[in-house]
């Protein structure tokens, strides 16, 4: 069986910060990326900033110590480690994991969109979030349910080349 090492992170590494939310709760949810690929994530009840779709950078201070700065590396959260809820942290760990060992995003999403249970609420927007980064033309694991056609992603859905039926979650 082929295993693969993860790539050794860097101290500083760019991110995209987006504002999701969860039953009313607003979140921070980055995502860290290495050569513009999703490699790590961390989700966090947002503690009252405006951080709509920006761009910044995760600093590894040093083990379970990690900062998120803005572009200009101003601080935005000391410690992000400080402010996780430990459920949503067991998951997004777990999705780390995969994103740093060349776990497919497009896997990552799938698996999340399937979830039951506590924290399945949370894991569809957490997909949502993240299928984001497929990229347009990439081959899904579902068939078109009008033709049976292998679906393909398009724009954050999922779309049928036969029919170009749309789906949408």
């Amino acid at each position: 069986m082929l295993k693969h090492n993860a790539p050794k992170r860097p101290t500083l590494l760019p991110c995209n910060i987006h504002s999701i939310t969860h039953n009313k709760q607003k979140y921070i949810c980055t995502v860290g990326l290495m050569n513009n690929i999703p490699y790590e994530i961390f989700v966090f009840k947002n503690p009252g900033i405006d951080v709509e779709n920006q761009k910044g950078f995760i600093i590894k201070i040093k083990s379970g110590h990690y900062q998120l700065c803005d572009t200009d590396k101003r601080v935005i959260i000391e410690n992000m480690a400080d402010v996780m809820i430990p459920e949503i942290e067991d998951l997004t760990r777990g999705y780390s994991y995969g994103l740093r060992h060349s776990g497919q995003i497009k896997f990552a999403v799938e698996q999340l969109q399937k979830s039951n249970g506590s924290l399945s609420d949370f894991s569809k927007v957490l997909a949502r979030t993240l299928k984001k980064y497929i990229l347009d033309g990439e081959k899904s694991g579902e068939t078109c349910h009008k033709c049976g056609e292998k679906l393909i992603f398009e724009n954050g859905c999922k779309k049928c080349p036969g029919c170009l039926e749309t789906y949408c979650a």
